[in-house]
């Protein structure tokens, strides 16, 4: 996993990773998420780790290149993507910026 993580540094490979894996889907944001893992580990390495790294296991939230990797793919997801337009089409224009946010919010 640490070989991937080094990987995942070059932009040019970073960005080719992403665009396939923005294609998976599922029936929302943590399924997308969930599938997008999936298909990155398998369960027998997934096993090794969990967020903290408690219990004899490594962190996964030192996986800081991965981490940033599946958040870029599911923000860059369709099904996302269509929803983050109806937030900036429906819900803001309404609610304005000034609801949460002073100046308006800023997708990647």
């Amino acid at each position: 996993m640490e070989e991937f993580e080094k990987k995942l540094e070059d932009k040019q490979f970073s960005k080719k990773i992403i665009s396939q894996l923005s294609l998976i889907g599922g029936r929302n944001l943590a399924e997308i998420g969930k599938s997008i893992l999936a298909h990155l580990m398998t369960n027998k390495l997934a096993m090794k780790y969990n967020w903290t790294g408690q219990k004899d296991k490594s962190q996964f939230k030192e996986l800081t290149s991965l981490n940033k990797l599946i958040l870029a793919a599911v923000w860059k997801n369709r099904q996302w993507l269509m929803a983050q337009t109806l937030i900036l089409a429906h819900i803001y224009p309404i609610q304005g910026p000034y609801v949460a946010h002073e100046e308006p919010i800023r997708f990647p």
